[in-house]
């Protein structure tokens, strides 16, 4: 039998594939100046990881100021704010929107930030035991709440810090 910690890190890893195998592909389309791929695979990561980065700006990481500081929480907010613009640039630039060579080199700056993000983060899964098993249990019910709702990246609340 799973216990609710263990059932939480699936999903929370999963997730985290989710992005980082999402934001590899757009960083190498637009190292390849394929902008085509790269917007096909901004609207995939789009689709599938807004409900976890809700998750995590509006549940998780409140959580983690007291353990690891306003400064370091702050990061991870302005790295996801990062990883969004990105997403809704190319997400854009796929509605008839062009990306200059100027731009593209931009966003490429952001999702290269974004997948430093997201390959660190899942390091903060090991805080969860910080938590009691209420309080995972609440977590887990609000990340699948938040699922149900299959919000994007891009409609999300944004870096709420």
């Amino acid at each position: 039998m799973t216990t609710v910690r263990e059932e939480l890190e699936v999903a929370f890893l999963e997730d985290h594939r989710l992005l980082t195998t999402g934001l590899e592909r757009i960083a190498a389309a637009l190292a390849n100046d394929d902008l085509e791929t790269a917007i096909e695979a901004a609207d995939v990561v789009d689709q599938n990881v807004g409900p976890h980065m809700r998750f995590e700006e509006e549940e998780y990481y409140p959580r983690l100021r007291s353990l690891l500081g306003d400064a370091f929480v702050n990061q991870l907010y302005h790295e996801h704010g990062e990883g969004q613009e990105a997403i809704r640039r190319l997400v854009s630039a796929g509605h008839g929107n062009t990306l200059s060579p100027s731009a593209r080199e931009e966003v490429a700056g952001l999702v290269k930030t974004a997948l430093e993000h997201a390959l660190s983060c899942g390091t903060l899964l090991s805080h969860l035991g910080s938590f009691d098993e209420s309080e995972q249990r609440l977590l887990g019910e609000r990340l699948d709440a938040l699922r149900r709702l299959g919000t994007r990246w891009t409609e999300g609340v944004g870096t709420t810090g």
